[in-house]
């Protein structure tokens, strides 16, 4: 089974053989190449709190016929003037 994909702090990576390591998460992935190979291949999406790459995730998703999963926080509402709900409520 692969590694959760996690993003890292400048101060807690550091080289390791094959790419770069989280020490303060051991396994994680941080090697632009490899979490773009496991993002390609998985089997789902999921964002937890994406901020602004909600609306990303989902259309990486879509377009990659993956099922897929969003839990936001925060809608921007100001930077996504065009988000509404079905009956017509901005977001």
């Amino acid at each position: 089974e692969e590694d959760a994909v996690t993003a890292a702090s400048a101060e807690t990576v550091v080289e390791a053989e094959g790419g770069t390591e989280d020490v303060s998460h051991p396994g994680a992935v941080t090697d632009a190449e490899a979490i773009a190979r496991r993002l390609w291949h998985c089997s789902a999406v999921v964002g937890l709190h994406p901020d602004q790459a909600a609306g990303a995730i989902a259309d990486f998703a879509v377009a990659r016929g993956q099922p897929f999963a969003v839990v936001p926080c925060c809608v921007y509402a100001s930077e996504f003037p065009t988000r509404k709900l079905p009956d017509g409520t901005p977001v």
